[in-house]
């Protein structure tokens, strides 16, 4: 899967952004469930207060949100919930993301939903 890192001045990942023609809220926490060091993942309810805040979870006792901007995005933004935990490397969750592989039906469905069919070079 592509993702979309935000590197710190100091070359470590703060944040990426995933597609989410490719993957869905549900597969995304059980991707976070599997990985070692992350805890506490709590997938927001149907009608919560927070619509844009789908995922929040613990990554090295510091909490950490899947966000959908306006709720309307056509990405996640998967990062720290506050500034104060900048300096934590989310590169290796961001390596299970990008090794993620949807299923070819879903493949297909987003490149067509998203134009990358025509798109070369992908």
């Amino acid at each position: 899967m592509n993702t979309y890192p935000l590197y710190s001045p100091e070359g470590h990942i703060l944040a990426f952004e995933i597609e989410n023609v490719y993957i869905g809220v549900k597969k995304i926490a059980t991707l976070l469930r599997s990985f070692d060091g992350v805890s506490d993942i709590r997938v927001r309810k149907l009608f919560s207060a927070a619509p844009d805040i789908h995922i929040e979870f613990i990554y090295k006792e510091r909490v950490f949100i899947v966000w959908e901007p306006y709720a309307d995005s056509s990405r996640y933004w998967i990062g720290p919930k506050d500034d104060a935990n900048k300096e934590i490397d989310l590169g290796a969750i961001e390596s299970l993301f990008r090794q993620y592989r949807p299923m070819t039906i879903i493949k297909l469905i987003g490149d067509l939903v998203s134009f990358k069919f025509l798109k070369r070079g992908e």
